[in-house]
């Protein structure tokens, strides 16, 4: 799982090690990976995977682990603010978190799964990608990148039975809005019908995708909607 230490991974962990999964947990937030791995059949890789070792690092426990199932890649940050305001190295970090390194982590971990023929890759991308949010742009945009990688992929490993499926959720608490205000999240809460996503409920559809006996591939699902705001 890449991206775990977020509210998302910490809603799915459980769900997978109740299945019998053992998890591989990758991110940036060492003290809550190894909360979540307490207890778990799981193994904790912190680091920065914009980097070649920790790519590598994970790449090997799950050599080791003898095979590769799945990858939920759930890295991602938001960027709000006006697209001129936007700093070059903002717009540029925005892009390299919510693209680039997706890309970079399942190139890494793919021949894991090639090897073997078979896979489940779910990626998660946001409501966003399809209905682009002014203040959001280069997430938008960045998102809507990572969507076209997905279905891009999941075309190139057609004859595989690696299953490659992006999920475009609508906003759930996370530390993603840890910047609104009260007042911000209410407005968002009402451009989507009046509250947010569950966590759970994005969990238990990444869970599905990630399932073995999946039989879809190249689909981008989404799960909410978004009212735009009229000019």
């Amino acid at each position: 799982m890449l991206g775990a230490s977020g509210a998302l991974g910490q809603a799915l962990v459980p769900l997978l090690t109740e299945r019998g999964a053992t998890v591989i947990l990758c991110g940036r937030q060492e003290a809550a990976l190894r909360s979540l791995a307490d207890g778990q059949d799981a193994h904790v890789v912190a680091g920065d995977l914009a980097t070649l070792a920790c790519r590598r690092r994970v790449y090997q426990i799950a050599d080791q682990l003898g095979r590769l199932d799945a990858m939920a890649v759930l890295t991602g940050e938001a960027s709000f603010g006006a697209f001129l305001a936007t700093s070059d190295r903002r717009l540029v970090a925005t892009v390299t978190a919510n693209l680039a390194i997706p890309m970079l982590a399942v190139k890494s971990l793919l021949p894991l799964m090639v090897r073997r023929g078979r896979g489940r890759i779910c990626l998660v991308s946001s409501v966003w990608a399809i209905t682009p949010a002014a203040g959001e742009v280069a997430y938008s945009a960045a998102k809507a990148g990572l969507t076209g990688f997905g279905l891009g992929l999941a075309r190139e490993l057609g004859p595989t039975q690696i299953r490659v499926n992006i999920l475009a959720p609508a906003a759930f608490p996370s530390r993603m809005l840890a910047r609104l205000s009260p007042r911000e999240l209410d407005e968002l809460a009402a451009r989507q019908g009046g509250k947010l996503l569950s966590t759970s409920r994005v969990a238990r559809r990444v869970l599905d995708l990630l399932d073995p006996d999946l039989t879809f591939s190249g689909r981008l699902i989404r799960i909410g909607r978004i009212r735009q705001v009229e000019d």
